[in-house]
């Protein structure tokens, strides 16, 4: 775990046998976990209501990471978070680039796999579109055009198939 040489609360250090290496590959996946998270409940386009949802999972999200991270690399998973507390001190060790680089890799290795892996499979909502009843509309085709702003329930579902 992280030593009790470290004054400030929250100062991040490697553990007892955890490598540089080591170090920089649980921060990378540690972030990356945290990132599809956040990317995934704040996606407009999967038709989540606001709710205790979203902050709930992050949340929890949070708590495992922590869990996990804590006894290895101090848990840095945020850059800021890293830099201050070990600012306080004034002390860096030689492997405190970890920190740095492996929550900002995991940052856009999640934002661009999130965009091109998961996002590609939602449906945008169309555009309203005036559409007046009559012998060449059904039903289903005009309640769909007449709610301003909302997708169809079947548009809000996902569809692995390419």
């Amino acid at each position: 775990g992280i030593n009790a040489e470290y004054g400030c609360p929250g100062a991040v250090g490697l553990g007892v046998g955890v490598s540089g290496a080591s170090g920089l590959f649980i921060e990378f996946f540690g972030t990356l976990f945290l990132v599809l998270t956040v990317l995934a409940n704040v996606n407009e386009l999967r038709g989540h209501a606001n709710g205790f949802q979203q902050p709930l999972s992050i949340g929890i999200t949070i708590f495992v990471i922590h869990m996990f991270l804590v006894p290895t690399t101090g848990c840095g998973i945020n850059p800021s978070r890293s830099l201050v507390t070990n600012l306080v001190n004034w002390e860096f060790p030689s492997t405190f680039y970890i920190y740095i680089v492996g929550p900002m890799m995991a940052a856009v290795v999640g934002g661009l796999g999130y965009s091109y892996v998961f996002e590609s499979h939602y449906s945008p909502c169309r555009p309203l579109q005036a559409v007046a009843p009559g012998p060449s509309v059904t039903n289903s085709e005009h309640a769909k055009h007449t709610i301003a702003g909302v997708c169809a329930p079947h548009e809000k579902r996902t569809s692995f198939v390419m």
